[in-house]
């Protein structure tokens, strides 16, 4: 990154085939298209994933009957994309004192996005999870949630001012973005966005 400190610490400027579990109906009237059914989809099968990252946790190590079951859950392509980014160690999770929290996970552009593990901004989130809900996750999401299992993410202690900052600094970066992209590229089925994730 050419600019910040700690990497992601601070704010600053820087540098297969679909498969879902069978037990999540993802494509129900109940689970809408937007950006609302997507969150509750998401936040639906964390009774499914907890368990499967707890013993990851546990474990410390991705045992093989742990991968199977990620496996089931998640597309090879996206798992393979977040274990790279774990391994290039570009993903960094701040803490409040007050206990909040967020991931900061390295992206193409200027800034990392700023993710939860129910969220991210990124163009594959919107156009896979949100408008074709055909997965529960994009890299970044799952690379936050591996890292932290694994224990191979830094976690840096920020001020609720820092925990802000990163916020709005998220929201004018995705403001920027929408100003700058014709709405067609966010349409179901065009592929400019999924390229940019």
């Amino acid at each position: 990154m050419a600019q910040g400190t700690n990497q992601l610490g601070t704010p600053g400027h820087g540098s297969a085939g679909k498969r879902t579990h069978p037990r999540v109906n993802m494509t129900s009237p109940a689970h809408r298209h937007d950006s609302f059914g997507a969150v509750e989809r998401t936040l639906s099968a964390q009774q499914l994933i907890n368990p499967i990252f707890a013993q990851i946790s546990a474990d410390g190590d991705l045992s093989p009957g742990s991968l199977s079951r990620l496996l089931a859950i998640y597309k090879q392509t996206t798992l393979d994309a977040a274990f790279s980014l774990v391994d290039k160690r570009m993903v960094q999770k701040l803490v409040t004192a007050s206990g909040r929290s967020l991931f900061l996970v390295e992206s193409s552009g200027e800034t990392p996005y700023v993710c939860f593990k129910h969220y991210c901004p990124c163009p594959y989130y919107a156009m896979s999870v949100v408008s074709r809900p055909e997965a529960l996750a994009c890299k970044h999401m799952l690379a936050a949630r591996l890292g932290e299992a694994l224990g191979k993410i830094e976690v840096l202690d920020a001020s609720n001012d820092d925990y802000g900052k990163w916020l709005r600094q998220q929201e004018e970066a995705a403001l920027t973005q929408a100003i700058k992209t014709p709405n067609k590229s966010f349409r179901r089925g065009d592929p400019a966005s999924a390229r940019k994730a």
